[in-house]
């Protein structure tokens, strides 16, 4: 099968086009690549992604080679370039799908979430909701989404696939076999919660959207207890001033949450009051599908001492990324970050370990931990 790259083609501008010196292409890789469509960025779009890459950036490059008339990279090579695996470009439909889940707006689906290993790899299962099909179980590899191969599909890509109308029929093929599942609306809440029956309260965090420090906050508030459960597990991140926002709900006002490093510049990232919830007691559950942003507020309490972390080790993506729209529709994914905890320590392929390790049954691990913190000592 023809397998879809971007290609980051250079060129030394014309007089006539001078705020134009760079063009995103999108083609299909043969033995050769072969163009298909060609937007432009101006030149402050570019400056923009020179700004967030913490490492070669294409305005260097290009600066490097101004006699070359055209300058021509393939996803791979660019990303090799720039040290950025996550280097990608969104197709419309799955750029306007990532903004929609930024913005919390969850759009009808067929009731279960996906994750992917690697590029070439297909996707699998992660969770499956109670309303989900039950032909689906987490950990289940999916091959195909409508007909796509979901190996030759970005994880975004994928993600938009799962979404559509509701009550439009989504065909899943797995190594069972091929089925349709239907798509309905979903609960657009990033943040669940409940009083346990040891009266601890459980706070589930499924991803950092703009809505989730709010939802957070109204949780808190409907809980009342200082013994809290902060479930992170399958959580694969968000938006990280979503994440800082949180962390200040249980950390003193100025406690340092990440530090971004750009460049040679390290970028600290504060709470900006204390929080309601800054002597609760607090365990966190983190597996190894837990990410990014979830990462960051795990590390953030972790070092803090203000929670214990139980579960097996966290993903390790310490790096941010940044969204830039083009022209038709799509956009284009850079990593404009990499991030260390308040420790110092690096996340990036290392992950967090817990400080109880637990695959069986961790949340009962976590309330027998949270018990033993909230009696006296003798």
């Amino acid at each position: 099968m023809k397998k879809l790259v971007l290609a980051l083609l250079l060129s030394l501008p014309a007089a006539a086009q001078e705020s134009r010196w760079h063009d995103v292409a999108v083609g299909l890789q043969k033995s050769a690549f072969t163009p298909t469509t060609v937007q432009q960025l101006d030149r402050a779009a570019l400056k923009e992604i020179n700004k967030h890459f913490p490492a070669s950036s294409l305005g260097e490059a290009w600066e490097e080679h101004p006699e070359a008339p055209l300058m021509q990279w393939s996803t791979q090579a660019a990303s090799e370039l720039l040290q950025d695996p996550y280097l990608t470009y969104l197709e419309p439909q799955a750029f306007a799908s990532v903004m929609k889940k930024f913005d919390g707006d969850a759009q009808p689906n067929p009731g279960f979430s996906i994750v992917k290993d690697g590029p070439g790899q297909p996707v699998h299962v992660l969770e499956v909701d109670p309303t989900g099909p039950a032909q689906l179980r987490a950990g289940d590899i999916i091959t195909s989404l409508n007909g796509h191969q979901t190996a030759e599909l970005s994880i975004e890509a994928a993600r938009a696939e799962l979404e559509g109308p509701a009550g439009s029929m989504l065909t899943v093929q797995t190594s069972q076999g091929e089925f349709q599942v239907e798509r309905h609306v979903p609960d657009k809440r990033t943040v669940t919660f409940q009083t346990l029956n040891n009266g601890v309260g459980y706070l589930k965090i499924r991803n950092f959207a703009a809505s989730t420090p709010t939802e957070v906050q109204q949780a808190l508030s409907q809980l009342k207890t200082h013994s809290l459960l902060i479930d992170l597990r399958n959580n694969g991140g968000g938006l990280v001033n979503s994440a800082v926002q949180v962390c200040a709900n249980f950390l003193p006002g100025g406690s340092q949450v990440v530090r971004l490093q750009r460049r040679n510049e390290m970028q600290p990232y504060l709470t900006d009051k204390s929080g309601s919830s800054t002597d609760s007691q607090v365990v966190v559950l983190i597996n190894g599908e837990s990410a990014s942003a979830a990462e960051i507020m795990a590390s953030a309490l972790h070092d803090h001492g203000r929670a214990k972390l139980v579960g097996t080790t966290s993903f390790g993506k310490g790096c941010v990324q940044r969204y830039l729209p083009l022209q038709d529709g799509g956009g284009l994914k850079f990593t404009s970050a990499l991030y260390q905890t308040p420790a110092g320590h690096q996340i990036q392929g290392l992950g967090i370990d817990p400080d109880v390790k637990e695959t069986l049954d961790p949340l009962t691990k976590a309330q027998s931990l949270l018990s033993n913190l909230m009696q006296p000592p003798r």
